[in-house]
């Protein structure tokens, strides 16, 4: 029988410590994504106590690596008239106008938002819906012209930039791109194709993903560069 994945959150302060084992592993990995977020994740035999304790043992590295994380921080001070809003790398003007609903919209290079009680949380959560709805039109227009029948989602993923599921031609992508480069997305979305037609990283994944980005190599470490960015 395959082994599968595996996964606990243990709570420790204001952090949530995610433990994965996953059966294709070799090496336990530790890496810190959002403000109080961190992933250890390690080989199938590993049992939960194994990781809890790798995590302890690299404790300093952990602290070191948040504060990375807070001067990623891309999200505003306020959802305030006038404040900057990233999409796709630029930097864009917030309206705010006061309305029975809560939307928020891009249009003509600018975002709108109506709300009725203008607090952080219901910005933040207007700004997250309107991003996921900015990259999903980005790349269901990107993939159109040669893969109309791959569907588009986006998730909230702290531990991975994409996936694919070629049983259902789905490619799911981290709203996190949203915020990035455009050319970050792409890249993603190429990795994440190339898994159509080889589902593990050989040689002959990386010969499909040369045809369809032959910049991968760039990219992906420019893409790794940006690992502590996070939308809340």
């Amino acid at each position: 029988m395959v082994r599968r994945e595996t996964r606990k959150i243990v709570q420790d302060g204001n952090k949530r410590v995610h433990l994965i084992t996953r059966p294709h592993m070799v090496n336990v990995r530790m890496r810190v994504r959002g403000p109080d977020q961190v992933i250890v994740s390690g080989p199938g035999h590993c049992t939960f106590t194994t990781l809890w304790n790798f995590y302890k043992r690299h404790q300093k590295s952990v602290d070191a690596q948040l504060l990375e994380v807070e001067k990623s921080n891309v999200l505003p001070p306020a959802f305030a008239d006038g404040q900057q809003l990233r999409w796709h790398g630029a930097e864009y003007p917030l309206s705010v106008r006061q309305s029975a609903s809560e939307t928020m919209v891009f249009h003509d290079n600018s975002f709108f938002w109506q709300t009725k009680t203008a607090s952080y949380q219901a910005g933040l959560a207007a700004y997250r819906a309107c991003l996921g709805h900015l990259l999903t039109g980005y790349a269901a227009d990107t993939l159109k012209e040669k893969y109309s029948r791959v569907t588009v989602q986006v998730k909230p993923y702290i531990a991975k930039w994409g996936l694919c599921r070629p049983d259902r031609k789905l490619l799911v992508l981290n709203l996190t791109l949203a915020v990035l480069p455009s050319r970050l997305t792409d890249y993603v979305i190429s990795h994440e194709l190339a898994h159509l037609d080889v589902p593990n990283h050989s040689a002959a994944f990386f010969r499909r993903l040369e045809e369809l980005e032959p910049d991968w190599r760039r990219l992906g470490q420019e893409l790794q560069s940006h690992r502590h960015v996070h939308l809340g």
